[in-house]
């Protein structure tokens, strides 16, 4: 049996590979909030918590998204990053 990879619109075979997000909720997240999203990153701009990571698949999201509902805050955007090249290139360099 043939296994087919499910296709975008415009007929490109979809990626499974982890995807960097962004989150942005309101306001400032504690140590404790904080601790439901081991994953993610946590930067404060202006008012708003932003959480970034690398999530597995749209079930790490999920679950991310399930989390922020679950604590009673407020979702504000949710961003699907595309990682620099040429800052992986320099982060490999530096760890290296």
């Amino acid at each position: 049996m043939r296994l087919h990879q499910p296709l975008t619109e415009n007929g490109a075979v979809r990626s499974h590979a982890p995807k960097l997000y962004s989150i942005r909720v309101k306001g400032h997240l504690g140590a404790t909030a904080l601790a439901a999203f081991p994953e993610m990153v946590s930067q404060q701009r202006g008012a708003d918590s932003i959480l970034t990571g690398i999530l597995l698949d749209r079930s790490a999201l999920f679950g991310i998204l399930t989390q922020i509902e679950a604590l009673g805050l407020e979702l504000i955007e949710i961003r699907r990053l595309v990682p620099n090249p040429e800052s992986a290139e320099i982060s490999k360099r530096v760890t290296s």
